[in-house]
């Protein structure tokens, strides 16, 4: 079963020319301590910085291959958001 739709997104405008990639529109029924959990993950998984603004993560550098491969082993749907 899957436990939802979650965007990929990579950003660069507003942010001094570096890269970020950014996870949006988690399902509401999961809960931020689980974000948290998930972000700290990722974090180690891509070998990056990152943190958890609010319901999105920012993961810095542009990691969104490793970080969809990832989420669809943990049941989540992830699209690739934007150009």
């Amino acid at each position: 079963r899957s436990r939802g739709r979650v965007e990929v997104r990579r950003e660069k405008a507003g942010r001094g020319g570096k890269t970020v990639t950014t996870l949006r529109e988690f399902p509401s029924h999961v809960p931020v301590k689980d974000l948290e959990i998930l972000a700290f993950n990722l974090k180690k998984i891509c070998a990056c910085g990152g943190t958890l603004k609010g319901r999105a993560i920012e993961l810095q550098g542009e990691v969104c291959d490793r970080v969809i491969g990832e989420l669809k082993k943990l049941g989540y749907q992830p699209v690739r958001a934007g150009g």
